[in-house]
């Protein structure tokens, strides 16, 4: 892309958060201000950190596509990646807490398939 080039950035995909935004912009004009306001825009419309994180992943490797393109001369630099602490799983046991569980389960069976199940990763639903 070059300097008069009409490629443009649109926010969001169709049905997304941010597909109603109303202004496209070339891509040349994409600063690290104008990405961290999308992030705060998604964020502010309820979008999951991941979502926003996998979005500008999404454009990040946009942009380095057309760049090695040669379609822009350079990229802009991208905001730090948000926090998605609240994405990690729950209800998962540590490894001293499952042995003393096992333990308190009667030696009939029952034991050794829940020492499988715990081995193995399965989750009961």
């Amino acid at each position: 892309m070059s300097e008069g080039s009409t490629d443009t950035l649109s926010p969001g995909a169709p049905g997304s958060p941010s597909a109603n935004a109303t202004y496209r912009m070339p891509a040349i004009n994409v600063e690290c201000p104008l990405l961290e306001s999308l992030q705060k825009k998604w964020k502010a419309t309820g979008c999951a950190p991941a979502s926003i994180n996998k979005r500008m992943g999404v454009l990040h490797r946009a942009f380095r596509l057309a760049c090695k393109a040669g379609r822009i001369t350079s990229m802009p630099p991208f905001p730090e990646r948000l926090s998605e602490e609240s994405a990690i799983r729950k209800g998962f046991i540590e490894p001293e807490d499952f042995a003393r569980f096992l333990d308190a389960l009667p030696d009939d069976g029952l034991r050794d398939f829940v020492a499988y199940l715990g081995a193995t990763g399965f989750a009961a639903r």
